[in-house]
Parts: C-alpha cells; sequence; structure tokens
C-alpha cells in the first residue's frame, strides 16, 4: 500500500495562486478598455499566475502593455503621415467645409496674429480653437449652442483643499470642447464666447442640461439655430 504524499513533498500542490492586488488589476483594466487587443494577447497571463513571483509578473506585463501601446501609437503616427487626410482633427472638421481651407485660414490667422488668446484658447474672425494636451478643439461660432463653467473640489477628510475650473463649450453638432484655467480665465472666455456667439445658451441648470440631452436636443437646437438667423439677419 502506497503511502499518501506529505504535504510539501514535490509533485503534491505544485504552483502558487497569486492574486493581483486591486490597485493594480484597475490599472490592467484600463489598460484593456483602452486598448481590447492587449486583452487577447495577455489573457494567458492571467489564466496561470503560479510560481511566476506577483509583482515581478505584473511589472512584466505593464511593460509589454507599454510597449505594445507605445507600436499601435506609432503606427497609428505613421498611417496618419502617409494618410493626413485620414487625422481625426480633419475628419471632425468636415461637417463645416473643406478640411485643408479651414486650416489654412486658421493658421493664417494665427500667423497675422490677428486673434485674441485667453490662455489656451484662440478667438478668431469665425473659429474658436482650443489646443491642450488631450488635443485640439476647434467650432464655428455659429454653431456654438451652449456654454457654461463647471467647478470641481477636492476634498481630504471632508475638508475642500483646491478647486478646478472649466469652461464647457457645446456645439449643434454634438462636440464638447473643454478648457481648463483659472476661475478668472474662465469667465474671460466664456465672456467673450457669448459676445461672439450671443444666440447660444450661457449657465448651468439642470432643466437646461435636459434640454440638451436626449430626444429634448433636437428641438432646442433647433429653437437656438432659429434665434441664430434672427439675430444674424438684422439691420
Amino acid at each position: 500500500m502506497k503511502s499518501p504524499a506529505k504535504l510539501g513533498s514535490i509533485g503534491f500542490f505544485e504552483g502558487t495562486l497569486r492574486k493581483i492586488p486591486q490597485a493594480r488589476n484597475e490599472i490592467l483594466i484600463s489598460l484593456f478598455k483602452e486598448y481590447p487587443v492587449l486583452k487577447s494577447k495577455m489573457s494567458k497571463y492571467f489564466l496561470d499566475e503560479a510560481d511566476k513571483g506577483g509583482l515581478y509578473a505584473f511589472i512584466a506585463m505593464l511593460f509589454l502593455c507599454l510597449f505594445l501601446i507605445s507600436f499601435i501609437n506609432l503606427t497609428r503616427a505613421i498611417f496618419r503621415l502617409m494618410n493626413i487626410s485620414s487625422h481625426p482633427l480633419l475628419k471632425n472638421l468636415e461637417k463645416y467645409g473643406t478640411p485643408n481651407e479651414i486650416v489654412n485660414y486658421i493658421d493664417n490667422q494665427i500667423s497675422c496674429r490677428n486673434i485674441i488668446q485667453i490662455h489656451n484658447a484662440i478667438f478668431t474672425d469665425f473659429w474658436f480653437l482650443n489646443n491642450s494636451y488631450l488635443g485640439v478643439g476647434i467650432a464655428p461660432y455659429y454653431d456654438i449652442v451652449w456654454v457654461y463653467m463647471s467647478e470641481k473640489t477636492t476634498r481630504y477628510l471632508c475638508v475642500p483643499i483646491s478647486w478646478s475650473y472649466t469652461s464647457n463649450i457645446i456645439t449643434g453638432k454634438g462636440d464638447t470642447i473643454e478648457v481648463q484655467g483659472s476661475e478668472q480665465n474662465c469667465k474671460e472666455l466664456l465672456f467673450r464666447l457669448v459676445q461672439m456667439a450671443p444666440w447660444a445658451q450661457s449657465g448651468y441648470t439642470p432643466a437646461l442640461e435636459k434640454q440638451m440631452s436626449g430626444k429634448r436636443r433636437i428641438a432646442t437646437v433647433a429653437q437656438i439655430y432659429k434665434k441664430r438667423e434672427e439675430i444674424l439677419s438684422a439691420p
């Protein structure tokens, strides 16, 4: 009769299951949501993490994810250089006219310094432009339908310690441009936008947000467009 294997002997309970800590797990989940292709590439590492050293395995996976993200972004950049018309910014401008003509006009305005600049936001004769680390937002004044300022309070142990402000510009085509800055900069920017687009709704209320979302949005935007035509056609 064979004696049972002793606990700890070779061949008994081989491998160790090490769970990924929640903080690391959230980082990887966010990466997988942003780049779904990583999930299929990395699945095998999550199915069996036995005897790989939890921390070292996580570091290796994180570096591999970063490498794949860099490779994907580099591929996108090369493709856009080869086919500039595929750039998301130009595609977004197609709804307002010929993208190249719009870009050339704005570039000419900036070169001639025929602009007004508030922080990172630029006002030309007919266009609003915001350049930030999140990307470039461009909208013609005639399509701006709602502007308002939002404030975010950061608390520590229920005590407010800092405030951040954002100017929100919503267009009739459904785009939202967010401009972050100081409270004073946001107020100056919104004041200027209201001057350039006097038909736009200004300020925030829960009722106005409901009107600008869902099925009500189409009717609300149509009313604003009608008001715009009345203002522009007035003698």
